[in-house]
């Protein structure tokens, strides 16, 4: 079995704990993430703890981090308003290029599925720039719905139908 296929098989996804903290400041600042991200300001480390806290607390937000055995891949979020998880996905650099974002998002899709049966789409945003997540989001299934602007950025939106299957 090839490397890429046996880190796939290894991936574990689990909820955050506050010892992950440190883990996502450092994946937020990493340059690749912050230029795909809507926001390209470094995150403060005080700023980052304030906010991994109430996103820990936050019943909206569902906050998950993949491993593979003790390594740290990268983490899924999605917040939720109303039937809808807006979805956020970052892989550490170390892992990039195996083509773990799509089992991350699979992963997560099925993960919400089960845990929250209310919501019925998940959402993902996109800059037209990051092709390896537009790649991903369609190869899991996710659906073009439109052109949007989110925080001031022009972004695709796509949509995966919970509700399917």
């Amino acid at each position: 079995m090839d490397t890429k296929n046996k880190l796939k098989k290894q991936v574990k996804l689990r909820p955050a704990k506050k010892e992950d903290c440190k883990r996502l400041f450092f994946l937020f600042n990493d340059s690749t993430v912050r230029n795909n991200s809507l926001s390209l300001d470094k995150v403060e480390y005080k700023n980052h703890k304030a906010w991994f806290t109430s996103r820990l607390e936050d019943p909206d937000t569902i906050l998950l981090v993949a491993t593979i055995e003790d390594s740290f891949v990268g983490q899924v979020r999605f917040d939720i308003d109303a039937d809808r998880a807006l979805t956020s996905i970052s892989i550490h650099k170390r892992f990039r290029g195996y083509g773990l974002g799509k089992v991350l998002l699979k992963d997560s899709l099925a993960y919400l599925k089960k845990k929250h049966p209310k919501i019925k789409f998940a959402v993902g945003q996109i800059k037209p720039s990051n092709i390896a997540a537009i790649k991903n989001t369609e190869f899991v299934g996710f659906k073009f719905d439109k052109t949007v602007e989110a925080k001031g950025v022009t972004v695709k939106q796509y949509l995966y139908d919970l509700k399917k299957e």
